[in-house]
């Protein structure tokens, strides 16, 4: 059963990341964090829920509506909506030590701008893109814990987003082993009954 999700899984990333792998077991060990699923959806997903997935690549050059780009600034939790009239919205941020922040000014700017949209690459829904790790600051990147520690505050964040807004989520994460971990984390962290494959049928899933 846990192959065939997998396989699945590669099949709806696949479009949107040129070369990514996929590892079965996770090389990282994280803190385990109680989750409250009161601010986040109620166990079951709504009926424009979008998806949230972890993909091994940087986020910069896929098929994406909107992308968070580093822009070289250092200590900012400022997001920066560029308009340079791309057929993807940019919005740029640069290194902070309390990323979290810059995370989800992204993601609730980028939402509330797609929520209704039709994505510009005719994709289901509209996909928000960002590469996390390109924007810890020197006390996050240096400390394995905190990276970590992050990732369990921002994953269930970004299918809260996915749920109220109706966008699909990508994050990105160019490095293998960390990339392992996070996609762990996608799965443990998931609020609904049906786990982070919630959209495929018991004969799908079996």
């Amino acid at each position: 059963m846990k192959y065939i999700a997998i396989i699945v899984g590669i099949a709806v990333a696949a479009p949107f990341c040129n070369s990514f792998t996929v590892s079965l077991t996770s090389s990282l060990t994280y803190p385990r964090l109680s989750t409250s699923l009161n601010a986040l959806p109620d166990g079951e997903p709504s009926e424009n829920c979008g998806h949230v997935f972890v993909l091994h690549c940087g986020a910069d050059g896929i098929a994406t509506d909107g992308v968070l780009i580093n822009n070289g600034d250092q200590d900012s939790n400022v997001v920066k909506v560029v308009d340079d009239s791309s057929k993807i919205q940019r919005y740029e941020a640069g290194k902070s030590n309390d990323a979290m922040s810059v995370f989800k000014s992204f993601l609730d700017t980028g939402a509330e701008h797609f929520q209704g949209e039709k994505s510009t690459f005719r994709r289901g829904k509209p996909l928000l893109s960002f590469d996390p790790t390109s924007f810890f600051g020197p006390d996050v990147d240096s400390d394995s814990e905190k990276k970590m520690s992050v990732f369990q505050e921002m994953i269930p964040y970004a299918y809260s987003i996915a749920d109220n807004f109706g966008v699909d989520v990508a994050i990105c994460i160019p490095e293998e082993e960390t990339f392992s971990s996070v996609e762990a984390l996608r799965n443990d962290l998931c609020p609904f009954s049906g786990g982070s494959f919630w959209m495929l049928s018991e004969s799908q899933k079996a």
